[in-house]
């Protein structure tokens, strides 16, 4: 069960004492892990409209100046900055910094996945998500079943692994 000491570097001897050892371990168990993935049947995506609004503005000694150009509120853009330095006879950095901010505008429009296509959302996002759970664990055995709503198919999955169930107990002698 978790939580029991398997592996230890201390060492009773017959006289009622004990001495320390080092101890090196792996422990070693069948374990299953359960995956749930849910991915909608109906979604949002973005339509570039084309139109991009800039705002600039420059940093000198620590004090952040905008060129006013157009409201702060953008919905539904992506902003994409980039940072310049200004540079005087090829040689000489000035101590400015210019920003150019481009907001590009987008609408969202709805779209429908086929269950085809949502399941293979599922399958991606599940290898993904056991990839980084199960870095260089064996998987014995994967057992997936999925079932479809009006709005969602949801992906199960029962992986039986043998891993490395161990691990380090930190101590202090005194």
């Amino acid at each position: 069960s978790r939580g029991q000491l398997l592996v230890s570097a201390f060492i009773e001897t017959r006289n009622s004492g004990a001495y320390f050892r080092g101890a090196r371990g792996s422990v070693w168990a069948k374990t299953e892990r359960k995956y749930t993935i849910t991915v909608p049947l109906e979604y949002s995506d973005r339509l570039y409209t084309g139109k991009v609004h800039k705002q600039y503005s420059f940093t000198l000694l620590g004090k952040t100046f905008r060129v006013p150009d157009f409201p702060k509120e953008h919905k539904n853009c992506i902003r994409e900055s980039e940072i310049k330095k200004p540079v005087l006879f090829g040689a000489v950095t000035l101590p400015i910094d210019i920003k150019t901010e481009k907001y590009h505008e987008y609408e969202l429009i709805g779209k429908e996945r086929t269950e085809k296509q949502a399941l293979e959302e599922a399958e991606k996002k599940l290898s993904e998500r056991m990839k980084n759970d199960l870095k260089n664990t064996p998987i014995e055995s994967c057992v997936k079943t999925h079932t479809v709503t009006d709005t969602s198919l949801t992906l199960e999955c029962r992986a039986e692994c043998i891993e490395n169930i161990g691990g380090f107990l930190d101590f202090e002698l005194n």
